[in-house]
């Protein structure tokens, strides 16, 4: 199935975000990270912050975090980030 997707989204010349369930993560310097398309927020704290995406868990690590923005398609955290930590396996790869 995902053969296929990337078939049909290449013919299409669309970007992989869009036909294979994909979060589109924007980090603007070390102070904002924007996530389109999350699945779920898990309980976090100034410090640390996960977030559930479609077939991996997100760790942001950092100092002063809050969510800026929280709306259906996404998320906005702001504060010092020191490190963005992908877990978990992809089923798509």
């Amino acid at each position: 199935m995902a053969r296929l997707r990337r078939l049909f989204g290449s013919v299409l010349d669309l970007p992989q975000d869009v036909f294979l369930d994909l979060p589109r993560i924007t980090a603007i310097g070390c102070e904002e990270v924007s996530i389109e398309n999350p699945r779920g927020v898990l309980p976090f704290s100034d410090t640390e912050l996960v977030v559930e995406l479609a077939h991996r868990v997100l760790r942001i690590a950092g100092e002063n975090l809050s969510l800026r923005t929280i709306q259906t398609g996404g998320i906005v955290v702001t504060g010092k980030v020191i490190a963005l930590v992908f877990e978990g396996t992809a089923t798509h790869d």
